[in-house]
């Protein structure tokens, strides 16, 4: 409950400063700066709510000194019950309430929750640390201007308490001390509370107090003539109620409950399991909390014009909302559980002209029903709210099915994950990086020369190609063989998807540990046909080890704080979707959304697998011994983006990179990679950090004696469409690198990192790691062949199908086939940098 009185009440106001500060202070450059300027926006902004608060005391002031004869003459002339009597009757004839009295407080009432928010929002801003403005050499730290000897003065909290002393006695000229010493009292506390908080707050308190003052100097009326009053009718209540609903329930309800029911799980922290709808509902609160709560506020202490205005405006607001979320819902990509776009759609002018129109279309008929119909307007809400609420049950029912069909008991993050790697035997790796980019490999060892030893006896193989470009269709393929290539999994009708799957990720566990080998499993992607991995599925191979590592290494306490980051991204992710494509790359901002500073922790999707690259030696048991091992396992993180610490790609809780990310890199033949946009520096900083902790591991093994007995394979099981590399971006725009996976290889002994441009898959895996282990390498469960013929027998086929999400839809494991509709299929042979060898064609196995 008092999280939803915060998100609802603070929330938005402290929400509203941030976003006004992070524009400012992008502008100005300067902390103290956009301290200023924020206070004069957010001043300016509440003027009308001040000024109508303002009036309403006059107005009880007035009252209560025509009441005051009258009611001082009953205090004396009577006593007791009488006297309570007494003055009831007076009141009740004056039409007066006591409790009226209390509409002298209401501007120190409206004061509270404002100085809450900047309390809040400011005295946590790291920015200010070490920021200076004027004489002020630390806005994060209390002033100390005037120092004698030991003692030392905050001036700045003594300045704004003498300004607010200065501005009440201009604004109560005239009125008895004692009718006002709760506003002196009030400044005596702020004084108190804020002598030693950081001066950047004081600062913007100070602003508050001048501003004030000004607009006492400025407004006071010194002839004390009343204000005229608003002879205007009052719009019906449910002319803005109506209005207020609609966007509380279309940005607070339907857009983030959309957004879960996409993919449930990806909202899913095994590690701190809450439902994902608890995102949802804390978008609600963060809504109800600007268009029912504040709002509202404004609402009820503005005039009748200004509420007429009010109404006006947010009926529009209501028409553009709903115009641009239904009419112009767009495949808007990949989208990380942090909210962060794979890469954000880039509208064109076209687009931007057509949206344009239609909204312009829509304002226009909106005007002509207020002027012609307004009494339709209430219908029109609540039809259009009905929807609303029917679209977020549906939402909320999809997401509840899939939840309730997970068993989330099943994740076990506290056995500690390892495997055994032994001195005399044979070893054999399989390392999955999910959406490692393979074209970054030469830049990489050429930023770091020692790579190249660590992955001595490796070879590279950039010359690789992918059957897609989501893990859905690829992982199966990486782990099983050709025989799970997405043409070759729905030409098999006897099983279902999720079968084929859990098929595919048990071929090699399973053959090796029938050949003896030690096999262990470590995070397999969509086992049981999921987003988090169910293990349960090795079960009947009681001689095979399968763990979840990932979360295993990281700290539990942390996610409190990505979860609030999360909760903040949601709302402002609702604002995209229903704001004109040409606000929206500055509301979206980099998957930043206005923050004022990054968050002060690191990503918890990269932080989890993260850790797993970072402990690979913990979960290494070396023995002494000629038992045999095989190991696989998947990792994510460089599936997920964030910016590491240059020059040793640290993972750091705050990056502060200015003169060390130079926006390029170079190879050793001084080929150039532009990575200046943000979205593209954070992919290598990723890629960069899990090759170079993977490097430390392979030091591990040499000096534990394992490396030259290991056989090794490190894989993707798909790239990403980043246009880094024009000589995989064919004639039409499509950019093949989606499908252009990382490949290494380091056979039994050791020997000069190479490359080598030999035709492969991330199919050919399988035949990696049993090559010559095994005698005539045979799929466990088909008997199918595992020596990669396949590639050389004809043209591989690639699917740029966006189904990625499908997973988490009910009944997808079920399936017999991929769905992958209209979407583009290619075939490819031999070298995936001559773009003539890309051919379009219709989906393998439905030519006519």
């Amino acid at each position: 409950m008092s999280s939803a009185i915060y998100y609802v009440i603070i929330y938005p106001i402290e929400l509203l400063l941030e976003v006004c500060f992070t524009l400012i202070n992008r502008v100005a450059g300067n902390p103290g700066v956009a301290i200023i300027g924020v206070s004069i926006v957010i001043s300016f902004l509440l003027l009308p709510l001040y000024l109508r608060a303002d009036k309403i005391q006059d107005e009880e002031r007035q009252r209560q000194a025509k009441m005051k004869l009258w009611s001082d003459h009953i205090r004396k002339a009577f006593k007791g019950d009488e006297k309570v009597m007494m003055l009831s009757a007076y009141y009740r004839k004056m039409d007066y309430h006591p409790l009226y009295s209390l509409r002298s407080s209401v501007s120190l009432v409206l004061q509270i929750p404002f100085f809450i928010a900047a309390y809040h929002f400011l005295s946590n801003l790291n920015l200010l640390d070490g920021a200076s403005y004027l004489c002020i050499q630390d806005l994060g730290r209390p002033d100390g201007l005037l120092k004698a000897g030991a003692l030392t003065v905050n001036v700045l909290p003594i300045l704004m308490t003498l300004i607010n002393c200065v501005a009440t006695v201009i604004y109560t000229w005239g009125t008895p001390l004692k009718d006002n010493i709760q506003i002196y009292v009030l400044a005596g506390i702020f004084l108190i509370l804020l002598y030693t908080s950081p001066s950047g707050l004081v600062l913007y308190w100070i602003m508050n107090n001048v501003f004030s003052l000004v607009k006492n100097l400025i407004l006071k009326d010194p002839s004390g003539k009343p204000e005229k009053t608003d002879t205007g009718k009052a719009p019906a209540l449910a002319a803005y109620l109506g209005g207020a609903v609609t966007l509380t329930c279309l940005i607070g309800l339907t857009i983030p409950s959309a957004l879960v029911a996409s993919s449930p799980t990806e909202f899913v922290e095994m590690l701190a399991y809450k439902n994902p709808l608890t995102y949802v509902a804390s978008t609600f609160c963060i809504s109800a909390g600007f268009f029912l709560c504040w709002l509202s506020v404004f609402y009820a202490l503005a005039s009748n014009k200004a509420k007429r205005v009010i109404c006006l405006i947010i009926w529009l607001l209501c028409g553009i909302a709903v115009v641009d979320y239904f009419l112009f819902v767009r495949d808007t990509g990949v989208l990380s559980s942090d909210l962060r776009y794979n890469e954000f759609p880039v509208f064109t002018v076209n687009q931007i002209l057509l949206q344009a129109g239609v909204l312009a279309a829509a304002v226009l008929i909106m005007l002509l029903v207020r002027a012609k119909k307004p009494a339709m307007i209430g219908g029109i809400y609540a039809v259009v709210t009905a929807s609303l609420v029917l679209l977020t049950c549906f939402n909320i029912a999809r997401t509840v099915r899939v939840i309730s069909k997970t068993d989330f008991n099943l994740y076990d993050v506290d056995t500690e994950p390892s495997f055994n790697l032994s001195t005399k035997g044979k070893n054999v790796i399989v390392i999955m990086l999910d959406k490692a980019i393979s074209g970054y490999v030469p830049y990489v060892m050429a930023e770091k020369p020692e790579l190249k030893q660590q992955y001595s006896g490796f070879t590279y193989f950039p010359n690789t190609v992918s059957f897609g470009m989501h893990t859905n269709f690829t992982s199966a393929s990486l782990y099983g063989g050709y025989e799970y290539s997405p043409v070759a999994m729905n030409a098999r009708t006897d099983m279902t998807l999720g079968e084929k799957h859990d098929e595919a990720i048990s071929v090699l566990p399973v053959l090796f540990s029938n050949e003896g080998y030690e096999s262990v499993v470590i995070d397999p992607p969509y086992a049981g046909y999921t987003t988090w991995p169910d293990l349960s599925i090795y079960d009947k191979y009681p001689e095979i080890k399968a763990y979840h590592a990932r979360g295993h290494f990281s700290v539990k306490e942390y996610y409190a704080t990505v979860e609030t980051a999360r909760r903040r991204s949601f709302f402002m992710y609702s604002l995209v979707r229903v704001s004109p494509m040409i606000l929206q790359p500055c509301i979206y901002d980099d998957a930043e959304y206005l923050r004022a500073e990054k968050p002060g922790e690191v990503n918890w999707d990269i932080l989890t697998c993260w850790g797993v690259l970072k402990n690979m030696a913990t979960m290494t048991r070396i023995q002494d011994s000629d038992s045999n091992t095989f190991m696989i396992l998947d990792n994510e993180m460089t599936h997920q983006q964030t910016e590491f610490q240059l020059p040793d790609y640290d993972l750091v809780g705050h990056v502060n990179n200015e003169g060390l990310e130079k926006g390029y890199r170079l190879d050793e033949e001084g080929n150039r990679l532009e990575i200046k946009e943000r979205k593209d520096y954070i992919e290598y900083h990723t890629n960069a950090a899990a090759l170079i902790m993977l490097g430390e591991w392979f030091d591990y093994l040499k000096q534990n004696g394992v490396y030259d007995n290991t056989r090794i394979v490190i894989v993707a099981d798909h790239g990403d469409m980043l246009g880094n590399f024009p000589k995989l971006i064919l004639d039409n725009g499509t950019d093949m690198e989606q499908a252009n996976p990382l490949l290494m290889f380091k056979d039994f002994g050791d020997g000069e990192y190479k490359e080598s441009y030999e035709f492969m898959t991330n199919a050919d895996t399988p035949a990696l790691a049993v090559k010559d282990l095994v005698e005539d390498p045979a799929n466990p469960f088909t008997g199918g062949k595992l020596d990669g013929h396949e590639k050389n027998e004809g043209v591989q086929y690639v699917t740029l199908s966006h189904y990625w999400s499908t997973i988490d839809e009910p009944n997808t494991a079920d399936k017999i086939r991929f769905t992958t509709d209209d979407e583009p299929w290619y075939s490819i042979h031999d070298n995936i940098f001559e773009k003539s060898n890309w051919v379009e064609v219709p989906e393998p196995g439905t030519e006519s």
